[in-house]
């Protein structure tokens, strides 16, 4: 699924642990970047600033992560954590680099 912006940025998300219907971390703000020039690379790079995360079960790797970034009011982007290639959580800032994105109309 083929993306137009190179980058962008919002203030609504969340990091959850689907299996368990938990949140575990609400975003304060975050940042999406392309990786590449070309307009059919998938992978981006995201950082947060969290107002709220717990790190214990962040790190517990039992169980999957997923982002949940909201865009406006109806657009909502999901990242598998697993899938990126690096993901690296220091304090309240979170970056995960190469991770692939799933668009979902929110309703």
């Amino acid at each position: 699924m083929p993306y137009l912006f190179k980058r962008i940025s919002g203030v609504r998300g969340q990091i959850t642990i689907p299996d368990l219907g938990a949140v575990i971390g609400v975003m304060e703000k975050w940042e999406l970047t392309r990786r590449g020039a070309d307009s059919g690379t998938h992978r981006y790079d995201l950082r947060v600033v969290f107002s709220f995360v717990n790190p214990l079960l962040f790190n517990d790797t039992d169980y999957a992560k997923e982002a949940k970034l909201i865009v406006g009011r109806s657009k909502e982007f999901r990242a598998h954590l697993a899938e990126a290639e690096e993901t690296v959580l220091n304090g309240r800032v979170l970056l995960v680099k190469g991770v692939k994105l799933y668009e979902r109309q929110g309703g």
